[in-house]
């Protein structure tokens, strides 16, 4: 049935802009075909032909559109374009097992992409002049929080490494240590709580200084620092808190 409602509902589609307004169950191909092969009365059997009608449709016509649309419409560096990526992947999720449907893998594997590649592009010098490299570090922490939108895609690991190891490790730690070696501690202090901050609350806890030993190292050095000095006792108290959340353990 899929072959024989497929080019109805490709038609239809071609209007379809997926992360404007990703619903489809109000499209009149869905309502027409939502019911079909369904007796009145009685439940559908999973072993009918037609009991996966719809999510083979989606699969079929929905979610090559889909595709589409995140590899050459979506922005990671727009927290309201990542949020419509989110909802769409939500929408696609109802009627595909986004574990393990090879179409919704592909998906997944497109937003990776085009997660590493935004910060491939993005710059960060260990040290600079303050004014832009500021602008910088707020692109940087932007994209960050970007990456933790996208923690329901994951089955596994894989966004918590992206953020975690590629973005705050690989790319802001080496930052932080640079300015850390400038004598910006206070800059190095504000910087590391909204690291902090930008990341899932879940992420929180004793495990996580040992996910980001680098990022820990620089938040236990900023506050030796700072615990000396007459100016920086704001700084000092913002990234206490910030090492409780990474050290505490979420249990007690």
């Amino acid at each position: 049935m899929p072959a024989v409602f497929g080019p109805l509902v490709r038609r239809e589609l071609l209007c379809w802009m997926p992360l404007d307004d990703p619903d489809l169950t109000q499209m009149p191909w869905f309502k027409t075909l939502q019911d079909y092969g369904v007796v009145r009365g009685s439940p559908m059997d999973p072993d009918d032909v037609d009991y996966n009608l719809i999510p083979r449709l989606v699969a079929n016509t929905a979610l090559p559109i889909a595709c589409d649309a995140v590899e050459f419409d979506w922005d990671p560096l727009s927290r309201k374009s990542s949020k419509k990526v989110v909802r769409l992947w939500d929408e696609l999720s109802d009627f595909l097992d986004s574990s393990s449907d090879s179409e919704m893998c592909e998906l997944r594997e497109i937003v990776l992409g085009r997660l590493k590649q935004a910060l491939q592009e993005t710059l960060l010098p260990r040290q600079g002049h303050d004014g832009p490299l500021q602008i910088l570090f707020r692109r940087a922490l932007k994209l960050l929080g970007i990456t933790c939108l996208f923690t329901r895609l994951d089955a596994g690991t894989v966004i918590q490494r992206l953020a975690l190891q590629e973005t705050v490790e690989g790319f802001l730690v080496p930052h932080l240590q640079g300015e850390l070696l400038a004598g910006a501690v206070q800059s190095v202090a504000s910087k590391c709580a909204q690291i902090v901050l930008a990341l899932p609350k879940g992420w929180r806890g004793g495990g996580l200084g040992e996910l980001v030993p680098g990022l820990k190292t620089v938040v236990e050095e900023a506050l030796a620092a700072l615990s000396s000095s007459v100016t920086g006792q704001n700084e000092y108290m913002v990234l206490s808190q910030a090492y409780v959340a990474m050290t505490q353990n979420t249990a007690s």
